[in-house]
């Protein structure tokens, strides 16, 4: 069984505000490294100060210092910006703020975590549900949570999820996957016809309406689901 977890990096820097600083120092004539150090010694209210007073007053920064320092570098990518009147940018980096960085990890028994980015599809459909399901023990309401989730993983995470969950917290799941329904060892079920005038049928896997409807509507029919048994009891 593989499971997920979010690691914390409190030194995480927005790449926004990357991509922001990159396009305001066009004409700075400044290299990368210079770049990350006024990133990482950013002071927002001295940036656009330096860009307004250099939009009232240019004469006055005519010949300034223009030492490598961090403050005089950050000052330059201020003043160009207003030159280049590269006003949005500088309203934006005014109000953008650097963040902690959030990873999603899977990690399965005798693997090395795999970071979110290098997950499938299906796999990081699956995280995001796993995750939200465990960030509270308030209600959750959800609808139709197998989507884009591989089928095993189905059977082998989702649903004892919401099996062990589920003794302290109430689940409302709309779903089409008899592994949820049937597996999910539900409670209550509510089935809905595809009728508009028909009336929904409801309550649990016990009661033979029920199971009649899970069996057409889940498994395809009973002779759809007596094939898929035979063909697999050859096997198993």
């Amino acid at each position: 069984m593989q499971s997920f977890f979010v690691r914390l990096n409190p030194n995480h820097l927005t790449a926004d505000i990357d991509q922001l600083l990159d396009d305001l120092k066009t004409g700075t004539r400044l290299h990368e490294a210079s770049l990350l150090e006024i990133r990482d010694a950013l002071d927002r209210k001295a940036f656009v100060r330096a860009a307004i007073e250099h939009l009232q007053f240019p004469a006055q920064h005519e010949g300034q210092d223009e030492s490598d320092g961090v403050s005089a570098n950050m000052r330059r990518v201020a003043q160009v910006s207003m030159d280049r009147e590269k006003y949005e940018g500088i309203a934006e980096i005014a109000v953008l703020q650097a963040s902690d960085g959030i990873g999603i990890l899977r990690k399965q028994k005798g693997e090395d975590p795999i970071p979110f980015d290098s997950l499938t599809e299906g796999l990081k459909a699956l995280a995001i549900k796993e995750l939200s399901f465990a960030a509270s023990q308030l209600p959750a309401v959800t609808d139709q949570p197998e989507d884009a989730v591989p089928t095993t993983a189905i059977f082998e995470n989702l649903v004892p999820t919401v099996r062990e969950q589920r003794s302290s917290r109430q689940f409302i799941i709309a779903s089409h996957d008899a592994n949820v329904v049937v597996s999910g060892d539900v409670e209550r079920v509510i089935v809905l016809p595809p009728g508009a005038s028909d009336q929904p049928i409801v309550g649990t896997l016990f009661d033979a309406p029920v199971r009649d409807s899970a069996i057409t509507l889940l498994e395809g029919g009973d002779r759809a689901f007596q094939l898929r048994q035979k063909r697999y009891g050859d096997y198993v």
